[in-house]
């Protein structure tokens, strides 16, 4: 329980922060956005953490082409990148990683996976 802390609900790639902050969560949400949005939400949120803010994060399992798949009766999109390039573009960005393991193994077939990471911004932003 945070009882001080501040949350704030919004769509991704619309999202502005109010000031720096101390965490961010983004848990099975990015992999519903064209990968070539990734870089710019993950510099956004390194931008506005605090040095040593955390970011918890979920992210497609393996590297293929974006699709889209029925689930509770509505279409959803997936596009990922594989989990090491989103490793690599982290530490770019100045997260070093903390925690990071698959949820769920890709399967081959339509289960893609999927990949969680905990990691703490190491640098300041901007």
């Amino acid at each position: 329980p945070l009882p001080r802390g501040q949350w704030r609900h919004g769509r991704i790639e619309d999202f502005t922060f109010e000031g720096r902050c101390a965490g961010v969560i983004c848990w099975d949400a990015l992999f519903h956005l064209e990968r070539e949005k990734h870089e710019a939400v993950f510099r956004k949120i390194a931008d506005n953490l605090l040095p040593g803010g955390r970011l918890m994060t979920t992210f497609g399992g393996s590297a293929h082409p974006a699709f889209t798949d029925t689930m509770f009766g509505e279409e959803f999109f997936y596009d990922s990148h594989s989990p090491e390039t989103v490793l690599s573009l982290l530490e770019e960005l100045g997260f070093a990683l903390l925690v990071g393991e698959f949820m769920n193994l890709p399967d081959g077939g339509r289960d893609k996976g999927r990949y969680a990471v905990v990691a703490e911004l190491t640098r300041s932003g901007s």
